[in-house]
């Protein structure tokens, strides 16, 4: 079984939206009944959205059910009305394979991140994806068939199921002992005396420790910096693209 995240540009309704208002970023909920959505930018940019979008909904032949403001927040929640013609979501269902919510569009790029039981099912679909726009695998990964569940919640095996027990040893105890406090409370020094073992290596199971839970939790830190007060700070990629 695995878990593969696609990076998706296509003419597709929602896709469109994105294009329309590439400054915003949006995540899109579906349950077959209704879609969900949430944006996020600038004032101007949701001003501009909430002026257009009832045209948009026309043109879905969909219906607003429910809309709110607040600060940076639009949301809308409109009567669904996709199908396996205009719906990444449907193709994903159609082909045997499960989505994970929430969908993220930016930038009019669709992010989409699917769970294949099957080899044949992924490439049914990714060929179906294909064909109505450009559709490249960004990431792709085995998963046990018993971790499903945690795929879809932000569980303690993904945080911390690739840290070995001399690390998450080290990590409980440089919290515990307060080296991660402002003022720090204790040294490296103290840390590995404490342990019975040289500075050098304690070090480097601390570092491979805060390594690897911060990627654990990097897709969540992007859609949050995305979608809060806190998203209109420039990141280090950006500052490099533009000297």
């Amino acid at each position: 079984m695995d878990e593969i995240e696609l990076k998706l540009i296509n003419n597709l309704p929602f896709c469109k939206v994105s294009k329309e208002f590439p400054e915003a970023t949006f995540l899109r909920w579906c349950n077959s009944a209704v879609d969900y959505l949430e944006f996020y930018g600038s004032s101007k940019t949701l001003e501009s959205i909430s002026e257009n979008f009832p045209s948009i909904v026309d043109s879905l032949h969909s219906n607003i059910l429910f809309s709110s403001r607040k600060g940076n927040q639009l949301t809308f929640m409109i009567s669904c009305r996709c199908t396996r013609e205009n719906s990444t979501i449907r193709m994903t269902e159609w082909d045997n394979c499960l989505w994970q919510a929430p969908v993220e569009y930016s930038g009019g790029v669709e992010k989409l991140k699917v769970v294949a039981l099957e080899p044949e099912s992924f490439g049914k679909l990714f060929s179906e994806l294909s064909s109505v726009g450009q559709a490249s695998i960004q990431k792709k990964k085995q998963v046990d068939p018993g971790s499903l569940r945690d795929i879809y919640t932000l569980s303690l095996s993904q945080l911390f199921g690739e840290l070995t027990s001399r690390q998450i040893n080290a990590l409980s105890n440089a919290i515990s002992a307060g080296y991660f406090s402002i003022p720090r409370k204790v040294e490296i020094g103290e840390l590995a005396a404490f342990a019975g073992m040289s500075k050098s290596t304690m070090q480097e199971h601390l570092s491979k420790a805060v390594i690897k839970v911060l990627k654990g939790l990097e897709p969540y830190i992007r859609i949050y910096l995305e979608t809060s007060q806190y998203g209109s700070g420039r990141k280090l990629s950006d500052q490099s693209d533009s000297s």
